[in-house]
């Protein structure tokens, strides 16, 4: 396994998973551990899986988290 660590801005978050803007190319089945999340609307996750991933724009994506344990 290895370990990456970024930054990325979150959108879209309910409580199955969120959207994901970075700029570290994350390809569908990563799986992603979150450090110092702060609960959102109730909504606390510390693991995710990229179910889909897409380059938006120049060396930008948006990925697509869902939450797991």
């Amino acid at each position: 396994m290895k370990e990456i660590y970024d930054v990325g801005v979150s959108v879209d978050i309910s409580s199955g998973g969120l959207g994901l803007i970075t700029r570290y190319p994350l390809e569908v089945g990563h799986c992603l551990l979150f450090e110092n999340l702060n609960m959102v609307n109730n909504i606390r996750a510390d693991a995710s899986v990229v179910r889909w991933a897409e380059e938006f724009r120049d060396q930008m994506f948006r990925v697509g988290l869902e939450f797991i344990e």
